[in-house]
């Protein structure tokens, strides 16, 4: 049981991350648009 509740930790801990490394590279991305279109 224990096993159990420390792989789903990880496992959100995972999900978590890609969440936010995901909205950081689409905000990056916004960025580097606008700054490509100020140019």
């Amino acid at each position: 049981l224990m096993n159990d509740s420390k792989e789903a930790v990880l496992f959100i801990r995972k999900k978590i991350f890609l969440i936010l490394f995901h909205g950081i590279f689409i905000e990056n991305k916004k960025l580097i648009v606008q700054r490509c279109m100020q140019l």
